[in-house]
């Protein structure tokens, strides 16, 4: 069985946790944020606190499920290829495996999005623990164990060959027909095709044309619907403003809306990081840029109120 290396694994192929992503049933990423980064366009990856969380409990977890379920579970931090990599760009590394690897574990700290649990795994689960078995010829089954809230689950999801072998061809059709291809697949969302725009954009050295007769249409259309917008936003600030200065003594309830004051606090991360002594030099290796698409009147026009 082909072992594979996890940064060329990343570099040329698919990974299991990715492909609920490319059938659209991913909560956390599009097929357009899986195509950006094989492509090299996706910039670095930012660990959230859930992501660090869950990769600290990843072994007490495992523990925890090999109890509850009766069986040996061993962590692993390999990486395995499909069989027959690389005609099939599939890698999985399973967060665990049973005896002689017929069971691979896979473990989900689920701190949010409780109700995807309410039948089981969801979709997203499942599709990526039948992926990691398809890179597995002996395992027969996964043991998937999630920690949801403090209640630890455990569910047994079978290998099944009829399922597999779609996904399969779905895998190896996505990979050849958009990352060999290098054509970006249809955006899913409205943010990912802004995620799609801006990784396509050269920012520097940039010069400005004519717009073409229908760049010309788009904009005044869009000119007219920004100018609608602003001063629909003027007129809700101005009214808001108003109900906030009758609700400096109690809230107020009206007959679908209420209004009250609640405390909030900012905290003013620069001074933050100037008091603790971090350089100039510092803070710029942790600020990240990227391109910011901007729509703006010309500064000899003015907005017509009337025409709203």
């Amino acid at each position: 069985m082909a072992i594979v290396e996890r940064r060329l694994a990343e570099l040329v192929g698919l990974g299991a946790s990715e492909v609920p992503a490319i059938f659209g049933v991913s909560p956390y990423a599009t097929a357009s944020d899986v195509w950006l980064s094989k492509v090299g366009l996706g910039g670095e990856r930012v660990e959230t606190p859930g992501m660090f969380a869950g990769r600290e409990l990843e072994q007490p977890i495992l523990r925890m499920a090999s109890a509850a379920a009766g069986v040996k579970l061993v962590h692993n931090a390999q990486t395995f290829a499909h069989p027959r990599w690389p005609d099939v760009p599939l890698f999985a590394t399973p967060d665990g495996f049973g005896p002689r690897r017929t069971t691979l574990a896979e473990v989900k700290l689920v701190g949010f999005r409780f109700s995807d649990w309410s039948a089981g795994p969801p979709d997203y689960v499942r599709l990526q623990v039948l992926a990691q078995m398809a890179c597995l010829p002996r395992a027969a089954r996964a043991i998937v164990a999630a920690l949801v809230g403090s209640e630890l689950r455990t569910y047994v999801v079978n290998r099944e060959a009829e399922v597999e072998d779609k996904l399969l061809a779905d895998v190896v059709d996505w990979w050849y027909r958009y990352v060999t291809a290098e054509v970006a697949p249809e955006p899913d969302t409205p943010a990912s095709s802004w995620r799609l725009a801006r990784a396509m954009v050269e920012v520097d050295g940039r010069a400005q044309r004519i717009a073409t007769p229908d760049e010309q249409r788009m904009g005044a259309e869009l000119l007219a619907i920004t100018r609608q917008v602003d001063f629909l936003e003027r007129q809700g600030d101005a009214l808001r403003r108003e109900l906030a200065t009758a609700a400096a003594d109690s809230d107020i309830g009206g007959v679908g809306w209420s209004v009250s004051w609640h405390e909030r606090a900012d905290v003013s991360w620069k001074s933050v990081a100037t008091e603790a002594g971090a350089t100039p030099e510092l803070v710029e290796r942790y600020t990240r840029r990227s391109a910011s698409f901007r729509f703006r009147s010309s500064a000899s026009v003015e907005p017509d109120e009337s025409a709203v």
